[in-house]
């Protein structure tokens, strides 16, 4: 009976802990434009695209107040899985200039911006960023999708 109710009370605490996993995904559909914090995850439907955002990887984007030279870039780095196929890591940068959009299958992924934005002297922790990003239908380059 013990033995039971150790089981019993390990497939509760499972089945919480994957509730609690899956209620951080949020659900959007193709083209839509959608925010993800650091560990985050949407579901692209009905194309059952799921994209995670891992983590910012280099942000040398000029902060408010700075003189630049350049504006910098921001690197996010995204997981994507396709039909529960995991796609890879992906990098896109908030520089179109450096590749704001990635290509998988026949969809793109693209940044459409990173947030907050940069500010002269400081440091944004991980849990701090936002990523704006949107999943449509074709290839990706550097200067646009085609």
């Amino acid at each position: 009976m013990r033995y039971l109710t150790a089981v019993s009370a390990i497939s509760l605490l499972f089945a919480v802990g994957c509730a609690v996993a899956t209620s951080n995904k949020i659900e959007v559909s193709l083209d839509e434009s959608f925010q993800l914090k650091v560990g985050e995850s949407a579901l692209i439907s009905p194309e059952n695209i799921a994209v995670t955002f891992l983590a910012v990887t280099a942000d040398s984007r000029c902060g408010k107040g700075e003189t630049c030279i350049w504006a910098g870039d921001g690197v996010v780095q995204i997981s994507v899985h396709l039909n529960g196929v995991d796609l890879g890591k992906y990098e896109v940068h908030s520089n179109p200039r450096e590749g704001s959009a990635a290509s998988f299958d026949k969809f793109n992924i693209r940044l459409v911006s990173l947030l907050p934005p940069a500010d002269a002297g400081t440091v944004i922790a991980q849990d701090e960023y936002v990523a704006v990003l949107r999943v449509g239908r074709g290839f990706a380059g550097n200067d646009g999708v085609y």
